[in-house]
């Protein structure tokens, strides 16, 4: 699968209009009249109505509901040149709020079923200045940073945990709608370059209560894994079969991951 198509899959259970190109963004805003600017909808457009305009300058993009209907999570930046940051706001407009570090590049934000928390990729910890910006020359590319890693913290952006230790892309991430399951995109174990799939996990309210503790590795213990994981029973293991999903519970159950 492109980038194009995976941000399009994973795009699909999102719960807000985002306006990727546009310099501001578009939401379908239970708001008063007259709160926030009205926008007409192209004389072809059947779906849309009351159409509110909630940011203006800069870019304002990927913008998510949180679970209750009541505020909004986004990126954007104003100043020229900017680096996008992860912003919240209530679904009138009022109240934004910068929660992320306001260092690096950040993208893919989302609330916690429980609306007190949020998830987001950032690439802060790499350094404090904006990334190299991909070439669009060719075209629109969206830039797969290996130091792009995935954020768990408070609403308010405060007690920021990384989820995701990988040298490698991950980002996209998004729960499904009752919560329980995480779902993202990376590029880790990539057979081939340019390659990135999607991963899904359990989801619980508190990530410090799956983290698998300290593990002592003996040499039998390593010899005993490769020799499972490489006999000809896995049959090579390939994405998808069922011999690759028996290596991942096997080693899930090894590392206390899960059955």
């Amino acid at each position: 699968m492109n980038m194009k198509a995976l941000r399009n899959a994973l795009r699909t259970t999102g719960l807000a209009l985002a306006a990727l190109a546009a310099p501001t963004l578009l939401a379908l805003a239970q708001a008063p009249a007259g709160a926030t600017p009205q926008v007409q909808p192209l004389p072809r457009e059947a779906h849309l109505a009351n159409i509110r305009q909630l940011t203006d300058g800069g870019q304002n993009a990927e913008a998510y509901f949180s679970f209750d209907g009541k505020k909004l999570i986004y990126q954007g930046y104003s100043a020229p040149g900017g680096c996008d940051q992860i912003y919240t706001m209530n679904a009138d407009g009022t109240s934004k709020r910068l929660v992320s570090t306001g260092k690096g590049r950040c993208t893919c934000a989302y609330f916690t079923k429980d609306g007190n928390h949020i998830l987001f990729s950032s690439t802060h910890e790499a350094g404090a200045e904006c990334p190299l910006k991909p070439d669009h020359a060719q075209g629109y590319v969206w830039p797969v940073y290996d130091s792009y890693k995935i954020y768990f913290g408070d609403a308010d952006g405060k007690h920021l945990k990384r989820l995701t230790p990988q040298e490698a892309y991950n980002a996209e991430a998004t729960l499904s709608p009752d919560g329980t399951k995480l779902v993202w995109a990376s590029n880790r174990n990539a057979r081939v370059e340019h390659e990135t799939n999607i991963f899904i996990a359990d989801w619980v309210d508190s990530p410090e209560a799956v983290a698998p503790a300290t593990l002592a590795v003996s040499a039998e213990t390593v010899k005993r894994d490769v020799y499972y994981l490489a006999s000809d029973d896995m049959k090579g293991r390939l994405t998808g079969s069922p011999e690759g999903q028996r290596a991942a519970r096997y080693r899930g159950s090894v590392q206390g991951l899960g059955p």
